[in-house]
């Protein structure tokens, strides 16, 4: 999936896949984890509340992938085991 317009304006590749090629899979998570928090938390903040939420439903749909999906997130990392509590 690319990202909007104006990450791929300079040419096809979109950040989550670069970022994907320069962290380890517990950095990848905690970038997943901490972009979903972010736009929760500012969604009823902002003036585009709809586009902050779908931008958190994507986050926790790439987390959602690497625990659960069987396939690697975007194609870049490997399935982080679930602890659970």
């Amino acid at each position: 999936m690319l990202g909007p317009e104006h990450y791929t304006k300079h040419g096809t590749w979109d950040p989550i896949l670069v970022i994907g090629e320069y962290l380890s899979r517990e950095e990848i998570y905690g970038f997943y984890y901490a972009s979903a928090i972010t736009h929760l938390l500012r969604h009823r903040d902002k003036e585009d509340a709809e586009g902050d939420l779908k931008k958190a439903r994507h986050f926790i749909e790439m987390l959602h992938d690497m625990f659960y999906s069987g396939e690697q997130a975007e194609g870049k990392v490997e399935v982080i085991e679930h602890k659970e509590d």
